[in-house]
């Protein structure tokens, strides 16, 4: 199993030579840094006649460029979460001919192209119709801070359609690749946590957009917007955890089965065994493996799992929390 091949945006991310997450900050102090120096440059703080609404499109465009710098590095980090989950796994799987090799399928391609058209369409619908002011992408309403949000607005949109399907293909793909397991021991559930890790790292990258996006609810007017993207993160975030761990449930079951039928068959044996008066320590050593075996979890998910699924929901809480000190922030430096 070949890894699969990396994106462009991938390879700019690693051509840099730092973590992920440092790219990602960069690029998003280094897009603040060239606000900043527009404003200063056009003199929008210093302009005799005070600017209308300035601090307030100030800071959504500052939350424009944060969330398209963590759309990038979030789509760069899942796949490289994904090629290190299939790394692991290449010893386990067999090697058939099904299109999940090194070259992406064409059909991905149409797919993740569709989701980011997709997403871009409705980021525009999206800005005209559910914005808390006027918006227009017509020349002359536009000023040197609105113009960064039409722009970004449209980069976001298409880089959330882009990361949602990127997210939902690959998911797809290892419950796939969880039926394709050669040797599976019933005994030994972490051999199967790449799975597991894949899932969880789509649900966090997927409830992460919804923290970033929830910098917005600093204008209540954003509710509604934030509202409609924390249902459809939810539903993307719930489709990355368990669609990696839906091939693997069937796997486990399976082989459940199999070992069940072999033990079950041996009881028999040893029951007609018994009845001619041999020793009965095959039986109840059999029995004790029969009731191990049930015991066995189908699905690759225990508590602890399910309880960090059920901390990361309360990720969106904390942006909201940290977008308000962020405009106390803005307000502060600028007055």
């Amino acid at each position: 199993m070949e890894p699969r091949p990396r994106s462009w945006l991938r390879r700019g991310f690693e051509g840099v030579g730092l973590p992920t997450p440092v790219v990602g900050l960069a690029l998003f102090a280094l897009g603040c840094a060239v606000f900043g120096i527009q404003e200063v440059a056009l003199q929008r703080f210093s302009a005799r006649e005070p600017v209308p609404n300035l601090l307030t499109d100030v800071r959504i465009a500052i939350t424009h460029i944060a969330i398209v710098a963590y759309l990038l590095s979030a789509m760069v980090y899942y796949e490289q979460v994904r090629d290190e989950c299939a790394s692991r796994l290449a010893g386990m799987i067999g090697e058939v001919d099904d299109g999940v090799g090194s070259a992406r399928a064409p059909s991905d391609k149409w797919a993740l192209l569709g989701a980011s058209l997709a997403g871009l369409i409705a980021a525009a619908v999206i800005s005209v119709t559910m914005s808390p002011v006027p918006t227009s992408y017509a020349p002359s309403t536009l000023n040197p801070e609105n113009s960064w949000h039409r722009v970004l607005g449209l980069v976001l949109g298409l880089a959330t359609g882009r990361l949602s399907a990127l997210i939902i293909l690959e998911s797809g793909r290892f419950s796939d690749l969880a039926r394709r397991v050669r040797k599976l021991d019933l005994l030994e559930p972490d051999a199967l946590s790449p799975f597991v890790r894949l899932g969880m790292s789509g649900a966090l990258l997927t409830i992460g957009s919804v923290a970033v996006y929830g910098l917005f609810l600093v204008d209540a007017g954003y509710l509604a917007l934030v509202v409609s993207l924390l249902v459809f993160s939810l539903v993307i975030g719930g489709l990355a955890l368990f669609l990696p761990l839906r091939g693997v449930r069937e796997r486990i079951h399976a082989a459940k089965a199999e070992e069940l039928s072999w033990c079950r068959e041996r009881i028999r044996q040893a029951r007609d065994a018994l009845a001619t008066g041999s020793s009965r320590g095959d039986l109840e050593e059999l029995l004790a493996w029969e009731a191990r075996i049930t015991a066995v979890a189908e699905w690759p998910i225990d508590s602890s799992t399910l309880s960090r699924f059920a901390l990361y929901l309360l990720i969106p809480l904390g942006s909201w929390a940290g977008g308000a000190l962020v405009e106390r922030l803005i307000d502060t430096l600028l007055d």
